[in-house]
């Protein structure tokens, strides 16, 4: 069952690729000035620490991933007065003769260890760019890739464990705009109620669903697709018309 379901996951995940959809993924989720992924440790807007493609390192094991040394040393926090690190302004140096070398798990632990003392869990307006100099391991455009897509991977189906083996039914654009909210959202697609139930075909307080179409369900997912900040309205649009474009599809032919 275990081999069936990775193999259902990854052709859905080939499907989306070749579809176009995990670029604007990609995209969502790493930075302009590095769109295939961030090769070093950086901490996101709420001080979690993340590496390639939203890859969320504060809630994932550091074990598996492949990091080669690209500096010995890392840049200096300013301490503020009376506070104490115990990584110290700029943690643990890398031994002379390791520059680009695969990384050792400690090497890897202490760049996650120095970012997460000084930024983890806390809300900061360091530019990820910025971030480079504060570390000293990163991961190879190949390791990003594996990472990539063992993450989707997991996301298509954690999206398949809410709704039932429908979802590989669903159109693609309706499996592309599921796995943008369900990788990005604490808790999964399955925390908004409303979008499921709509795609379900379910009653709620709000509306009974079980009496819409197929498509007037999927244009009620793009209208409950909506994310707050820190989504930016790209994003929000981007799935809006992933939604909309699986109520065209599944729209009766006149």
């Amino acid at each position: 069952m275990a081999d069936t379901a990775e193999a259902l996951a990854s052709a859905a995940y080939d499907q989306l690729d070749n579809g176009g959809y995990l670029k604007d993924l990609r995209k969502f989720e790493s930075h302009p000035s590095y769109p295939d992924g961030v090769p070093f440790m950086y901490a996101d807007s709420s001080g979690n620490i993340t590496v390639g493609v939203g890859h969320n390192l504060s809630a994932h094991a550091l074990a598996g991933l492949t990091f080669e040394v690209k500096r010995l040393e890392r840049h200096a926090f300013a301490i503020p007065k009376g506070a104490t690190f115990t990584t110290g302004a700029a943690g643990t140096p890398v031994a002379a003769g390791r520059l680009g070398m695969i990384a050792q798990a400690d090497e890897i632990q202490n760049d996650f260890d120095f970012l997460d003392e000084h930024l983890g869990g806390k809300t900061n307006n360091y530019l990820v760019p910025n971030m480079r100099k504060y570390t000293t391991v990163e991961l190879t455009a190949t390791e990003i890739e594996r990472l990539f897509k063992k993450d989707v991977v997991e996301h298509i189906k954690d999206s398949k464990d809410v709704f039932g083996d429908a979802f590989y039914k669903f159109p693609v654009s309706a499996q592309a705009a599921i796995l943008d909210i369900d990788y990005n959202v604490k808790g999964g697609v399955g925390t908004f109620k409303e979008l499921v139930a709509a795609i379900k075909g379910t009653k709620t307080v709000k509306k009974d669903y079980s009496k819409l179409t197929e498509s007037e369900r999927w244009a009620s997912a793009a209208s409950e697709s909506n994310r707050g900040p820190p989504i930016d309205a790209d994003r929000n649009n981007k799935i809006k018309q992933w939604f909309t474009d699986a109520s065209t599809a599944t729209a009766p032919k006149k």
